[in-house]
C-alpha cells in the first residue's frame, strides 16, 4: 500500500521539499536518523529536503527506510 504525500503536486509550485504523513512522525525521524539519513518533521509530516549534492543513492536510502517503516506512513 503506498503512502500519501503532503506536499502539492502543482509543477509549476513545487521544489525539492517533500512533506509525507506519519502516523508517528518522531519514531520515523528516528529511524531514519538510525540510518544516517538526516529529516524534520513539520506538524505530523515527515520533511525531506533534497538539495543538488543529493545522488540517486541518497533518495534510493530513503526510500529503502521508508519501505522498512510502512506502519509508520499514513495509507493512501
Amino acid at each position: 500500500m503506498p503512502g500519501v504525500c503532503a506536499t502539492g503536486t502543482l509543477q509549476c509550485r513545487s521544489g525539492a521539499l517533500v512533506c509525507i504523513p506519519s502516523t508517528d512522525v518522531n519514531a520515523l525521524v528516528a529511524a531514519l536518523a538510525a540510518e544516517d539519513v538526516v529529516t524534520s518533521s513539520r506538524d505530523d509530516n515527515l520533511r525531506i529536503s533534497a538539495h543538488c549534492y543529493n545522488t540517486a543513492d541518497d533518495v534510493r536510502a530513503v526510500l529503502d527506510v521508508l519501505a522498512r517503516n510502512r506502519e509508520l506512513l499514513k495509507p493512501a
